[in-house]
């Protein structure tokens, strides 16, 4: 059930009325959580065996964390671990490892089968946030909870269920506290965050998708110009679909009156790959800076050992977007990216030109661009070889192929420059446009930008990129 859907928006009318009907909040919080088991169901109800499963054993093993001391408590959260990561290797990276297996000791004849086992859809996500709440309990940053339905509603929170924003139990539970309420400032600013990430995903990531497919389905038949362009198109598309879709989540959780973390800040105006990642999917990144970069020693343990401690998060970062080596080589690539920028940072504090002025600053931003993608090549792309086809191609190593001109690009690129001129004048301002949809022009406006995504959405809405993690 897409959020473009219209199955999607039936489907949330009628939560809204059912909230907005119910009195107490009790109530209200098991119609949220049923609400989340239908819309995870409405995919496969097969796997909400699975999810309620996560939501019945670290809760009920939260409470024995919470307990617990001395080296029980270290066994029960390596059980909560070991648990929650052994769901996520059966259903995610088994098969990737039977293959790894075939292919380094196929001279020794091994063949082992490949097992039928679908993927559950956002088991990344939810695997990850049922982990941090029993790691919280674990380090003492959170008090369990003694309501299941509270935990449950973490767990089945539908705007977030399938594709993020990763949220941590200590910045959502506490409001299932306070009275669930829906009120008209929520549903004006919810919706305009809902219309602006549908306005990325339809109108800006979907045009822009069947392009990138065509090339990268078969780069050697295109020369090294319109793979540029496909990739140059990529890094738009995963930016809209993807932030489109959290501003989607973001909004939807709004109306019903609860706010989530904001995912992406504009990551394309990034001036260093430290930078890149503290606006990219932030959900991610601070929850493998929180739980596993700090945790292995962060950069406590000596310069040798940060680096090794950043290629270490990246490389198991890169391997959570999905089992494939090409995913795997992609976040070698960002850990080796960080590690040589604190190196240089490290360097160049010492050094007496600071290099804080603007030309400084648009050489680093397009280093940092073209880095980020020469790294998308290998995330898109469907094989290791295709992915080194692409940069040959880039690179002017093989000549020859079609080019062709990508429309779309032509007409967004500058829209999407635009745009981030504009998001960085409102952030300088620190403003943010809201409707009032108590003046004409306003309703006027909200007419024409609904009416604007009517027109221009593409004819057919690719499934969100990041339902495959």
């Amino acid at each position: 059930m897409q959020f473009t859907s219209v199955h999607f928006f039936i489907f949330f009318a009628v939560v809204l009325v059912g909230l907005l009907l119910l009195r107490n909040n009790e109530h209200k919080i098991t119609w949220l959580m049923l609400a989340g088991a239908v819309f995870y169901g409405y995919w496969n109800w097969k796997f909400l065996a699975l999810l309620g499963f996560t939501a019945v054993f670290d809760f009920h093993l939260g409470l024995r964390l919470g307990a617990a001391e001395g080296v029980l408590k270290k066994r029960l959260l390596i059980l909560d671990i070991c648990v929650n990561l052994g769901i996520l290797c059966i259903f995610k990276y088994l098969n990737f490892f039977i293959d790894s297996a075939n292919v380094l000791f196929a001279p020794l004849g091994l063949d082992l089968p490949i097992l039928n086992i679908m993927l559950p859809i956002g088991i990344s996500f939810f695997v990850f946030e049922a982990m941090s709440y029993c790691i919280d309990i674990y380090r003492g940053n959170l008090q369990p909870y003694t309501n299941w339905r509270h935990f449950a509603v973490f767990i089945f929170f539908f705007p977030r269920l399938i594709a993020g924003p990763i949220i941590r139990p200590a910045d959502f539970l506490p409001q299932l506290v306070r009275e669930i309420r829906i009120t008209r400032a929520n549903f004006i600013l919810g919706g305009q965050m809902f219309l602006m990430g549908m306005t990325k995903k339809l109108v800006i990531a979907d045009r822009l998708s069947s392009y990138v497919d065509l090339v990268y389905a078969n780069p050697g038949q295109y020369s090294g110009v319109s793979i540029w362009q496909a990739t140059i198109a990529y890094s738009i598309q995963i930016f809209c679909d993807f932030s489109g879709y959290s501003d989607m989540a973001l909004g939807l959780a709004k109306i019903l009156g609860f706010d989530l973390p904001v995912n992406f800040r504009m990551p394309y105006i990034a001036t260093s790959l430290t930078d890149f990642w503290r606006r990219w999917h932030i959900s991610l990144s601070s929850w493998l800076r929180d739980y596993l970069y700090i945790p292995l020693g962060g950069n406590r343990k000596g310069v040798s050992r940060t680096y090794i401690h950043l290629l270490i998060t990246m490389t198991l970062g890169g391997l959570w977007h999905g089992a494939s080596w090409n995913f795997v080589i992609w976040g070698v690539l960002h850990g080796l990216g960080l590690a040589v920028h604190k190196a240089f940072s490290t360097m160049r504090a010492g050094w007496r030109w600071k290099g804080d002025d603007m030309a400084t600053r648009v050489v680093s931003w397009a280093i940092t661009y073209l880095f980020v993608c020469f790294c998308w090549v290998f995330f898109r792309a469907q094989s290791f070889g295709d992915a080194m086809t692409c940069l040959m191609k880039m690179a002017g190593v093989l000549q020859g192929g079609l080019t062709w001109l990508c429309g779309p690009l032509v007409v967004i690129l500058p829209v999407v420059i635009l745009a981030h001129a504009i998001g960085l004048l409102l952030q300088y301002r620190k403003a943010t446009p809201i409707l009032d949809l108590n003046r004409f022009s306003h309703l006027v406006f909200l007419f024409c930008w609904i009416m604007g995504i009517f027109f221009l959405a593409a004819t057919v809405s690719a499934p969100f990129i990041y339902f495959q993690f």
